[in-house]
């Protein structure tokens, strides 16, 4: 039951689905449990409405363009093709349209998910309370310090998904770490054999799930690398789907030299491997990701970027051990030979010896998978989360209204 009349605006600045937007559902569900939520999402974002739908939270579809700025580890760089069209985001009378809209919808509070679209917080009348939420990872750059400067000088305070983050930004106003966490709703666990019948797999070979569809940041190449690598019998579910235009165009991002190194290089290892029949693609999953985690030997997360590994954590709670890029971001939640084991970012020899340990060795597999559970539970558990959002919240609004 709702003990404020106050009303909150969730901005979601992209339309892609998975982890992000689980995260968002996260947060919008936790929010309304004391306060008016109105998730605001890109126009034409069908797919997030839908399911906005289903967990019975309001949504608002954004006409005009989104301000933001999507320099951040693995994003755009600043000088390119992609960040010169981002600027036209940025001009006043688009920025000045697109506050005028929020500001439309009468809200209290705005929640800004991601720093990419907290930029924009500046334009809002001061007498809003404004929150924002660093869920990517810093460059380390100086340009950095402007985020700092926008941060501080428009925001009433800022929450992150890791420590490293709030302590290398380091702003003067009110901050809160709040850790990607798992819904006690999400489907139980099932055995291996019941969920690889139900996706029609093969449940006597090591099943390798990847989750992350084709982002250059996410690593699928890395995988499909070492995934050539290895001497026995294998499935790598893949799960987020591929963008068939990007692939069927490749020489369209020619001057994009990172892109089209990345698209090259993915299109030959993704047909291979699925022409070989050690790949099945599972596409975008909307309605539960249960049977992929309980059909699955490991999980892998071979980020090329350092990146929130909001699948590793998801696999913990089925038990399932977990291989994932060397970060010092991702200390925080994995330790190597611990509850995850850790491999040199881009090495896929390496990842391909981290896989092959797992498959011949069960036991330390199990014992990685019990101790990934235990930190989920200690480290991600939704109800001491959601509690310390809504705190932080209601500190953010009491310092304001001081």
């Amino acid at each position: 039951m709702k003990v404020s009349n106050l009303k909150i605006c969730i901005i979601q600045h992209t339309e892609l689905m998975g982890g992000a937007f689980r995260s968002l559902l996260d947060l919008a569900e936790m929010l309304a449990k004391e306060y008016d939520v109105t998730v605001c999402i890109p126009e034409g974002a069908e797919m997030i409405a839908k399911s906005l739908d289903s967990h019975k939270l309001k949504h608002y579809s954004i006409k005009s363009i989104i301000p933001k700025w999507l320099y951040f580890s693995g994003g755009s760089r600043i000088i390119s093709k992609h960040s010169l069209k981002l600027i036209k985001s940025l001009r006043k009378n688009n920025i000045n349209k697109y506050v005028e809209e929020i500001q439309s919808l009468n809200p209290d509070i705005v929640f800004f998910n991601s720093m990419v679209s907290a930029i924009a917080a500046p334009f809002f009348d001061c007498r809003i309370t404004k929150i924002g939420f660093v869920r990517e990872t810093f460059n380390r750059t100086l340009f950095d310090r402007i985020y700092k400067k926008i941060f501080d000088n428009s925001l009433d305070g800022m929450c992150y998904i890791a420590r490293s983050e709030l302590d290398y930004l380091n702003l003067s106003i009110p901050c809160e770490v709040i850790p990607d966490c798992l819904n006690p709703t999400d489907d139980e666990y099932c055995s291996k054999e019941e969920a690889c019948q139900r996706l029609n797999i093969d449940s006597s070979k090591f099943n390798i799930l990847y989750v992350g569809g084709m982002q250059l940041i996410k690593g699928p190449q890395v995988l499909f690398r070492a995934a050539k690598q290895l001497t026995f019998d294998y499935t790598i579910l893949y799960a987020g789907g591929i963008n068939k235009s990007q692939l069927n165009n490749v020489n369209k991002y020619r001057f994009r030299r990172r892109s089209y190194k990345f698209l090259n290089e993915f299109k030959a290892l993704y047909y291979e491997l699925k022409h070989k029949g050690v790949l099945k693609d599972f596409g975008v999953v909307s309605n539960g990701m249960r049977d992929l985690f309980c059909a699955c030997d490991v999980v892998v997360f071979p980020s090329v970027f350092p990146h929130q590994p909001r699948p590793c954590i998801e696999a913990g709670s089925f038990s399932k051990p977990v291989i994932l890029s060397d970060y010092d971001i991702t200390k925080e939640y994995f330790m190597n030979n611990d509850n995850a084991l850790t491999f040199k970012p881009g090495n896929s020899d390496e990842l391909s010896s981290r896989i092959s340990y797992l498959k011949y060795h069960p036991d330390i597999a199990e014992k990685i998978g019990r101790s990934n559970y235990k930190a989920t539970n200690v480290l991600h558990n939704y109800c001491d989360i959601s509690e310390k959002l809504l705190g932080f919240v209601k500190k953010v609004i009491l310092e304001k209204r001081e």
